[in-house]
């Protein structure tokens, strides 16, 4: 029973994270492409921030750039080293990277108020989004 507790819980979070995955970004534009080392340096960043993941793998997606600023959503979960492993633990979050410092609103009742402050109000909506996973 647990098993199978655990591979609905695995297949909900891939179809959410999936879900997240396909959302534009609510700006009608083009999302900001990375270069392999940008995006790179980025993950490296990001999988540090889920430290609390045990080996965790991100995936960005970017929805813009200002000089060395950058604003996305992050999808984190745990590697699997084999096909048949299962995603126990993982994380979507929106991140802004500053440099090497990488903020994040956090959980809880401040989650909106920390949102406003750390980012622009025209990615508020696109935010909103991929929180509740809305296409």
């Amino acid at each position: 029973m647990g098993t199978v507790l655990k591979r609905w819980r695995a297949i909900t979070f891939i179809l959410f994270a999936v879900a997240c995955g396909t959302v534009a970004c609510g700006s009608g534009d083009v999302p900001t492409s990375l270069s392999d080392e940008e995006r790179s340096r980025l993950v490296d960043l990001l999988e540090q921030e889920s430290s609390w993941i045990d080996t965790p793998s991100c995936q960005v997606e970017v929805f813009r750039q200002d000089a060395d600023t950058t604003y996305g959503w992050a999808t984190c979960v745990t590697a699997a080293s084999a096909p048949d492993q299962e995603i126990d633990q993982g994380h979507s979050y929106p991140f802004r990277a500053d440099g090497s410092e990488v903020s994040t609103p956090g959980d809880g009742s401040d989650y909106q108020k920390n949102v406003e402050k750390l980012f622009p109000k025209d990615l508020w909506p696109a935010i909103e989004q991929h929180a509740v996973g809305l296409p």
